[in-house]
Parts: C-alpha cells; structure tokens; sequence
C-alpha cells in the first residue's frame, strides 16, 4: 500500500460512491528496508550465585528505511513516501544483580538494569538535507517541529528561542514596536533536542523475611525532550498556577530582560497579554527536559501456612497487594505532565503532548496457587 496509488472511499453524497486518493503519494520504487547488526555479551555469577551481570553491547545500522517527507502543496499531495538514507544505532544494555544479605529468615535481592543507545542519521537521499517530520506549533516567527538532519539524532525538536544580545541578555520588544514589552524571537530555530532518552534504568528490590515478601521497583529516565502543547493552551486559558503567582493577576509582569538598544526593559505587561505570549512565542519555552523517576510498583505479600492448605490440592498459597504507577518522585515537566507517556507515542511522531489524560495510579489484589 506504499507502491502503488490506491483510492479510499469517503462518505456517500446524494446516494453516490465518493472515492478520493491518499494525501501522500505513493512510490513504485521503494526497495526494502535493510539493517545489518553487530551483538556481543557477557554473562557471569560469583559468591555461589550471590553476585553477577549481563552486559551487551550492539550496533546496527539501517538503510534505505521507508519514511514520508513533506512536498510541495502544489503537487497536489501534502507528503510522499521515499527510502531515506541511513541511519545507526549503537549502544549498551546492562544488568547488575545480586543477593547482599542471605540469612536463615531473611534475604535481600536487587538487580539493576541500565540502558544506553546512540542514534544518528548518517545520510539521506541526494538532494534532501533534512526529513521534516510534523511542525507541532507555527505562529509567526516562532515554531517548534521535529525533524532528522544529517549527524543529528533521528527525530529532534527544533524551536524558536528568544532572541539575545552579545552579552546573553534577553531582548524584549520596545515601546515603539508591536507588541512593546514581549520577548523578541530569534531569527531561526535551534535544536533543543533529541526525543530519544540520554538513558533509562531500572532498580529492583526484593526483601524476604519468613513468610511475607516486600519489593519495589523504579524505573528512571534521563535526557529526552518533549512539547507539551497542552501547557501553552492552559496558559493561556489561566489554569496553570504560575499565571496567578507574584500578583501578575492584579500588578501585571515586567519581562527580565533589555531592550536593541541595550536599555533595561520597564514595559508592564498585563496578565492576560503575558499569557498569550508565553502560548504563541517564542516556542522553546513549552519544550522540557524529559528525565523522570517513578516508583512504577510496590507489592506486599504473605504466603500462607501449610496448616491452611496441607488437605488441598495445593502445594503453596501467596496472597499480595500490588500498586503500579503509584508516584513520579521526580520530573522537569510542569505538574500534572506525565514526560513518559508523553514522550514515547508509536512511530516517527514522537515527542508530542496534546491535552494528555492525567495518569493513574493502580492497587489490586493477587491470590497465587501453586500444585
């Protein structure tokens, strides 16, 4: 369905069939994608078991992958399918476990796990220089997209950012220009950053003390940036804490920063203008730094006697209360932003949030039977 045109068919108008043809366009050409990889890995134990790793390293390297980029509207198509050069991964995965306290009633079990890829596109196709892959937000001369260029991570956001002097100070608009008193956008966007995490990890505890059974897990990510469109739309509709903080409601906000010609800013801006602004321009400032901490799940659990289970068919009972999902003990997104559920959606559209339903935590209940 990527080779050859196809129609579709819409809705019927006035009992006629109505057949239209996709809004990308398709390629006879394609060829197939290719990834070659490279694996190797080490696995050892010691202290009879107590103790050991598993370490692998990889490297692939994938070529002529199939991927949509953006045409001309005068083509009739807003995209068309093509191979896109190559890309390559390398990285490693690590796992750590051992048994630090081992004693007739009680026992202590962790493991680790750790985790790090590097992902670059090392070529595209000849006369592309860059795969644009969504424009997240567009006013102006500010924008945020995602996008893979050539020795950048594939998908990276790119933003408009405020605009700066030779000293780094922020430039805010002056009094005889439009909108006075607001941040002045840079000439062209940046690139914040990859979607991709710097790394994840894991953390595991098991404690054991004669019949009950404690353990935890966290699972933590560092690096990997995300847009969080639903944010600029609660600033500006006020539902974000930090637009009634300082009095801004009631004295208004004067913007740290200077002016073209070097004069410290002391235009006042009302609330409401303020607002709009953090939602419209420029745009890196609702893109956020995507590391986390979570305690993912915590289960308590009692294995029950053999008094109550010696005359059934069962060989041991266990009885848990189990939680998941239950704190984010730390994140850089504003509260209420989950940056994990937002950061990683299916496909190359990725780092992208858009009124995102606020997360849940569960607790149930386990009854496990063994024969």
């Amino acid at each position: 369905y990527r080779i050859s045109q196809t129609y579709s068919q819409g809705l019927a108008v006035g009992g006629n069939p109505v057949f239209r043809l996709p809004s990308s366009l398709n390629n006879a050409n394609l060829k197939p994608e290719i990834t070659t990889s490279v694996e190797g890995g080490l696995e050892m134990k010691f202290l009879k078991n107590r103790a050991g790793f598993d370490v692998t390293l990889y490297s692939s390297t994938s070529k002529n992958q199939i991927l949509p980029i953006t045409v001309s509207p005068t083509t009739l198509y807003s995209s068309k399918w093509v191979n896109a050069g190559e890309i390559s991964n390398k990285g490693i995965e690590l796992t750590l476990s051992g048994t630090p306290v081992q004693l007739k009633d009680f026992s202590w079990d962790l493991g680790l796990t750790w985790a790090r890829n590097r992902n670059k596109v090392v070529s595209l196709p000849e006369g592309i220089k860059s795969i644009l892959h969504a424009t997240f937000y567009s006013s102006g001369n500010s924008r945020v997209f995602l996008e893979s260029k050539v020795g950048e991570p594939f998908s990276a956001i790119y933003a408009t950012k405020i605009a700066t002097d030779s000293k780094g100070r922020r430039i805010v608009r002056d009094a005889n220009s439009s909108n006075p008193g607001t941040w002045l956008p840079a000439e062209k966007p940046e690139f914040i950053g990859s979607v991709l995490p710097n790394w994840t990890a894991g953390l595991f505890n098991n404690f054991n003390y004669k019949s009950f059974n404690l353990s935890f897990l966290l699972d933590m990510q560092n690096g990997g940036v995300v847009f969080l469109r639903g944010y600029q739309t609660a600033l500006y509709a006020g539902t974000m804490q930090e637009t009634v903080e300082g009095g801004i409601r009631e004295n208004g906000i004067v913007l740290d920063g200077v002016h073209e010609n070097g004069e410290k800013n002391t235009i006042n801006l009302d609330a409401k203008t303020y607002s709009r602004l953090k939602r419209r321009t420029p745009g890196d400032h609702t893109v956020f730094d995507a590391s986390f901490i979570k305690l993912r799940e915590v289960s308590l659990g009692y294995d029950l006697p053999n008094k109550f289970i010696k005359k059934s068919f069962f060989a041991g009972a266990k009885i848990s209360i189990v939680g998941r999902n239950l704190a984010i003990l730390k994140r850089n997104t504003p509260q209420g932003y989950d940056p994990e559920s937002v950061g990683n959606t299916s496909g190359n559209l990725q780092g992208r949030e858009y009124g995102q339903l606020p997360g849940a935590r569960s607790i149930g209940f386990n009854l496990s039977l063994s024969f």
